[in-house]
């Protein structure tokens, strides 16, 4: 029997975030030559569960401003950054591609992004008019997810569902089957891009290339987001309109089909 959880009703990103944390420096510290982890930081986090706007680093005297997301958004600073309000991620793309063996065959594809679509909106409780887009690549094995809270009452925290697909992803937790076959997703090919509805405000001199070269498309896509997110908004409306009909679809077929049912367990 399978049980469905509401799974971040229970823990936001960043509570789960700080649990995350606390576990690996307890980890490092009880293992010969454990040090501190420089790749994630132990986040603040307000009584809802959110990200306070402004992180400090206690060992460093460091700190920065973030968004909804927990990404960091400023430089690292000693002094006090001006962090007035948390910025808002509008819209996240999550892509990931599955493993060379599995081949979609033709005409599969609106089947498996029907599948996709019920699946965010039955294990991870987003609202069918989140989910802005659901590419699916027969030839390069690609799917490419984009959540929204714009236009939607009450939306859910895309930021902490997006947490929780990249992690069931890189564990091999997002089931999908295509003709009665499991996919396994390529766990390196996991991507997820956040876009706020501010730029950044980070010197490109103090990061690596790669993630400046990030930085400038992001900015570059918020400057012109105007144009973009009326092309997006209304091809939205359309997508929107095809995947409440799909989810909608999908659920009738798993009542007259109550054995294929699948609830999230953890």
């Amino acid at each position: 029997m399978h049980w469905f959880i509401p799974i971040f009703s229970v823990t936001p990103k960043c509570r789960l975030l700080h649990l995350e944390m606390l576990h690996k420096m307890r980890t490092a510290s009880s293992q010969p030559g454990g040090r501190r982890v420089d790749d994630l930081y132990d986040p603040d986090c307000e009584t809802n569960g959110t990200f306070k706007a402004k992180q400090c680093d206690d060992d460093s005297n460091l700190c920065w401003c973030v968004d909804s997301a927990g990404v960091r958004v400023t430089d690292k600073t000693g002094d006090d950054p001006k962090c007035d309000q948390l910025v808002r991620v509008h819209l996240i793309q999550i892509d990931f591609s599955f493993k060379v063996e599995f081949v979609f065959l033709k005409m599969k594809e609106q089947a498996l992004r029907r599948k996709v679509a019920i699946k965010l909106v039955k294990e991870y409780t987003l609202k069918a008019t989140q989910i802005l887009e659901i590419k699916v690549h027969e030839i390069s094995r690609e799917i490419s997810i984009r959540l929204s809270e714009n236009g939607t009452k009450d939306p859910t925290d895309i930021s902490t569902v997006a947490y929780y697909i990249e992690r069931d992803l890189k564990m091999n937790k997002f089931t999908l089957e295509v003709d009665g076959k499991s996919l396994q997703v390529e766990r390196e090919s996991v991507q997820v891009w956040f876009f706020d509805n501010e730029p950044p405000r980070i010197n490109m001199k103090t990061i690596s290339p790669g993630f400046a070269a990030i930085i400038i498309i992001i900015a570059l896509a918020i400057l012109t987001g105007i144009a973009v997110f009326v092309v997006v908004r209304r091809r939205a409306k359309e997508d929107r309109r095809r995947i409440q009909f799909e989810v909608i679809e999908g659920q009738e077929m798993d009542d007259h089909h109550p054995a294929e049912r699948m609830g999230l367990a953890r």
